[in-house]
């Protein structure tokens, strides 16, 4: 058995040691603009704005990208008064050394704050390595593995444990898979990033977007998209649901 599986594993490191360039791949700048939105109507009616930007360059060493993302909501009661019911941004940049391989190498950074997860501020960096499955001309898939450091910061009158506020750490695992079909016209993608504790790895938070665009022009796409993020301490801070969820209808820009 032990030597079944050391002849397994030997050929994946040996193919994951050379870190060889895949196929199709294509170097320079590129990003999107994003504005969504969802609407409720009825006895308590609810609605959501939502905008992202990316922007990225990539050459045969590095790649680096920029993305933010923001989101304000409301809703009524049912004395017909409105509340703010979600509030959301965040910032990430990441440096990828030798994108194109099959084997890369990540650092990344990031501060995050949402009103209905009770998180003030949240400042994360960290790194790991990045095993491309798959990238060419209309499929890309990735999976992400690294160590993040995490500081949060939560409101003065959000109860926490003692000691929440301090500085830990974090194992990060990210799937994101992105195909192109009908030539460009309907693009697929899913990403879902894990982060346990290191110390406790049931308390976690797992976030997933999947979405698909369908392409107007060489710039503009209608695009629909389910975004969750599952917090399994939102509720002990006070939030409503450890869930936060929404479905968005969105313009997305490409240049």
């Amino acid at each position: 058995m032990t030597a079944m599986l050391r002849s397994s594993i030997f050929p994946l490191v040996l193919l994951i040691s050379f870190a060889a360039p895949l196929p199709g791949q294509e170097a320079g700048w590129d990003g999107e603009v994003e504005l969504g939105a969802s609407f409720l109507f009825g006895a308590n009616e609810q609605s959501l704005v939502a905008s992202r930007f990316k922007a990225g360059h990539a050459d045969s060493s590095w790649e680096k990208a920029g993305e933010g993302r923001f989101q304000y909501g409301t809703s009524t009661d049912d004395l017909g008064e409105s509340h703010l019911s979600n509030r959301a941004w965040n910032l990430d940049a990441t440096v990828v050394y030798l994108p194109f391989a099959v084997l890369s190498y990540f650092a990344s950074a990031g501060v995050e704050s949402s009103f209905q997860r009770k998180i003030d501020t949240r400042w994360t960096g960290g790194g790991g390595i990045v095993y491309n499955l798959i990238r060419d001309a209309t499929t890309q898939v990735d999976l992400r593995a690294g160590l993040l450091a995490e500081k949060t910061a939560f409101d003065a009158d959000v109860a926490v444990d003692p000691g929440a506020e301090d500085l830990l750490a974090r194992a990060t695992a990210r799937l994101h898979g992105k195909h192109a079909i009908d030539d460009d016209r309907i693009v697929l993608e899913s990403e879902t990033t894990y982060r346990p504790e290191i110390d406790d790895f049931g308390r976690y938070v797992v976030a997933s977007t999947n979405s698909v665009a369908y392409r107007l022009t060489e710039t503009f796409a209608l695009k629909l998209s389910l975004v969750d993020v599952y917090d399994t301490e939102a509720v002990a801070r006070g939030a409503n649901s450890d869930h936060d969820g929404q479905v968005l209808i969105s313009v997305l820009g490409s240049f």
